[in-house]
């Protein structure tokens, strides 16, 4: 990383405080301590503008390597393929490989930069290209197995990889030999030399140890390469038993095949026959409910003849009782009327002899 003590935004500082434990009145003291910050530049006797600081920490504080420490937190997390190992601002990436999966492994690789510069721009921080070496570890024969084209990419630049690196202050050649750095204390000062003296001791352990295990790398390389090649002969008899196994198997599928399509045929007919059956059945049971519907058609159809000859005989019945009370009414008026008339001549005759006997007295007396 570039500069990260000046590039840690204060926001996302506070919550990643928050987000391991903190409670809320040290927060508000952090919040107090690195907000209110301002800065100027000088040059001669001219001051700019004062701007506000709203990243970084200050320099040579206690707790700026604490809150750095805090906020790269969750780095080591964020690589799938490889194991990260990180000291303050410093991050390794690190991954173990054949020499015949440097392809995938590059891939591999590639996709973890791309998630660790994800990371740095969600969080704020710069990638320095520049400071990035890509190195291969290994013994001289391993490392002359790997093609020449093995090389990364991040920010369209090309990482090769180098034959020296500087990590903390040593230089680590690719066979993991230490090249010893110039002291800058004075000569003589004990505690430089009994310093020098146990980091020598202690590079010359590792190195040993990083010799040993390059050693029976080798030796695990060549078995490794012998077993493949068992393992190519044993492979080239294991297809040749495959196929002869498919043979067998084809022939059988054959067999199969034929004795599944006599099974298929045979249930299709037992289906057919069942289906047959069943709709046998079915048009039994819908000739039984036809008849029922027939005997209650032709019952509802007797009941309304019942009906209607009841009716027509009580609408007969009616129109006879009231013919006859008309016939009866009729002789009724003409007894009436004969009666009238009887009584209406003989009031007749009555009056007339009585004029005519009138008469015949004026007549005599004339």
């Amino acid at each position: 990383m570039s500069k990260a003590f000046d590039s840690l935004h204060h926001s996302t500082l506070l919550a990643k405080l928050h987000d391991v434990g903190a409670s809320t009145t040290p927060l508000q003291w952090f919040r107090s301590y690195l907000s209110s910050r301002h800065q100027v530049v000088r040059i001669n006797s001219t001051l700019s503008v004062r701007m506000q600081v709203r990243n970084g920490v200050p320099q040579g504080s206690i707790l700026g390597p604490l809150f750095l420490s805090i906020y790269v937190n969750d780095l080591p997390s964020i690589p799938h393929f490889c194991s990260p190992q990180c000291y303050v601002d410093d991050t390794k990436l690190l991954i173990s490989f054949a020499f015949y999966e440097e392809r995938g492994v590059r891939d591999k690789i590639n996709q973890d930069l791309l998630k660790v510069r994800n990371w740095c721009f969600n969080n704020q921080l710069l990638l320095n290209p520049d400071k990035m070496k890509l190195m291969i570890f290994g013994s001289r024969q391993n490392i002359a197995k790997v093609n020449d084209d093995f090389n990364l990419s991040l920010f369209r630049k090309d990482l090769v990889p180098a034959t020296t690196a500087k990590d903390l202050g040593i230089y680590v050649d690719s066979n993991l030999k230490i090249k010893s750095t110039k002291c800058k204390c004075p000569s003589g000062t004990f505690k430089c030399s009994h310093a020098a003296a146990v980091f020598i001791y202690a590079m010359h352990h590792i190195e040993q140890r990083a010799k040993k295990a390059m050693a029976y790398d080798d030796k695990k390389c060549c078995r490794n390469e012998n077993d493949r090649a068992s393992a190519e002969e044993s492979r080239l008899k294991a297809i040749e038993r495959l196929g002869q196994t498919r043979k067998r198997n084809a022939d059988t599928s054959c067999n199969e095949v034929s004795q599944r399509k006599s099974i298929r045929s045979t249930t299709e007919s037992v289906q057919i026959l069942k289906d047959k059956f069943e709709n046998e059945r079915e048009i039994q049971k819908e000739e039984i409910e036809l008849k029922k519907i027939e005997q209650e058609n032709k019952a509802s159809q007797h009941q309304m003849l019942i009906d209607l000859q009841r009716q027509n005989q009580q609408q007969y019945q009616d129109v006879l009782m009231i013919m006859t009370e008309q016939q009866h009414r009729q002789e009724q008026q003409q007894q009436n009327f004969s009666n009238a008339f009887l009584t209406t001549a003989t009031k007749s005759n009555a009056h007339g002899f009585a004029g005519k006997s009138h008469a015949q007295i004026l007549m005599k007396e004339r």
